[in-house]
């Protein structure tokens, strides 16, 4: 009776262990060099090799910093009300903030909607920080820049 019972309590177990998800899902791969369950920053495009790796990555928010930012990405995990990254940050020209999904999808490459390029603009961005948030309202698009530095004129990039 017992050897019946452990030799079914076996087959269960087997059973099980297949039908767990592979480790392919969203949010366990390192894309360019960024952890799963992180938001990391790169003071280069990371389109290449040799900007593979982040200069900044924390599974955390951050503030008070000053971490010259070309691109930011959200390599977070599926988590309700805490797996979007709300960021701000300045450059010489104004400032820039924005919101970005986590990254869902089981690729190896950045999929649009999680990351910020801010290859383009001069005077030295800063990311200043960062903090996990719900859903990204309709008000709070990827990346957003003021120019006048003001707080008040929020524009949307190619809008």
């Amino acid at each position: 009776m017992r050897m019946r019972q452990l030799l079914a309590v076996s087959a269960a177990a087997c059973v099980v262990a297949v039908a767990v998800p592979s480790s392919a899902q969203a949010g366990t791969k390192t894309v360019n060099g960024c952890p799963p369950g992180h938001v990391c920053v790169y003071d280069a495009n990371p389109s290449g090799p040799t900007y593979a790796k982040p200069v900044f990555s924390t599974e955390g928010g951050f503030s008070h910093r000053s971490i010259p930012v070309k691109r930011i990405f959200n390599n977070g995990k599926k988590h309700p009300g805490a797996d979007h990254i709300y960021y701000h940050g300045k450059a010489g020209w104004g400032e820039f903030r924005g919101c970005l999904h986590f990254h869902e999808s089981a690729n190896t490459a950045m999929d649009k909607g999680t990351f910020a390029d801010l290859s383009g603009y001069t005077l030295n961005p800063v990311i200043q920080s960062a903090y996990w948030g719900d859903e990204c309202p309709a008000n709070r698009p990827v990346l957003q820049l003021d120019i006048h530095g003001d707080g008040k004129g929020w524009i949307t990039p190619g809008s």
